[in-house]
């Protein structure tokens, strides 16, 4: 008897639904990945995660790039080269990676 399991699984079809669920996750404006220090009031989003696929010999993978974002900025600022304007950050201002 062949070497069967319940959900046909080979290296195309698993880096298939990873892409398929890369896509989703960035066209879905509601999946917010955030991470939190104690103590801490800003947080680290993930703000979209994109894939290439390689070959380390006969081996398939996938190398992912992810676009962060910091926000909830409270304490910082941002001041120009000049030092002619100082702009504090609000809560919800983003600052990207």
């Amino acid at each position: 008897m062949e070497n069967q399991s319940l959900f046909s699984t080979t290296p195309d079809t698993l880096l298939a639904n990873a892409k398929t669920n890369l896509a989703n996750y960035n066209d879905n404006p509601n999946s917010l990945v955030y991470t939190e220090k104690k103590n801490k009031t800003n947080r680290i989003g993930i703000k979209k995660v994109s894939s290439i696929e390689v070959s380390f010999n006969t081996d398939k993978c996938l190398i992912l790039q992810v676009t962060a974002y910091k926000t909830n900025l409270l304490d910082g600022y941002y001041q120009d080269k000049t030092d002619t304007q100082k702009i504090d950050f609000q809560q919800l201002d983003k600052y990207l990676n």
